[in-house]
C-alpha cells in the first residue's frame, strides 16, 4: 500500500514539477548551498501534502 503522503505529491504532478523546477533554479542560478535546498525541499513537500486532500485539482499553471 502507497503512503499517503508520497502518492499526495505524485497526485499533483503539476505541482511536484513547479518545486523540481524551482529547486532548480535555486541550484543554477542562485547557488545555494545543499543544506538549503534540501530544508527547501522538505518544505514544499510538507506544502503540497498540506495543499493536495484541500483541493480537488492541483494543476497550478507554471510559467
Amino acid at each position: 500500500m502507497a503512503d499517503a503522503s508520497q502518492s499526495a505529491l505524485h497526485a499533483g504532478s503539476s505541482l511536484e514539477e513547479g518545486i523540481v523546477r524551482f529547486l532548480e533554479y535555486l541550484h543554477k542560478e542562485r547557488n545555494c548551498a545543499e543544506y538549503t535546498l534540501s530544508s527547501y525541499r522538505c518544505d514544499l513537500q510538507q506544502f503540497a501534502r498540506f495543499l493536495y486532500p484541500r483541493v480537488d485539482n492541483l494543476q497550478l499553471p507554471l510559467r
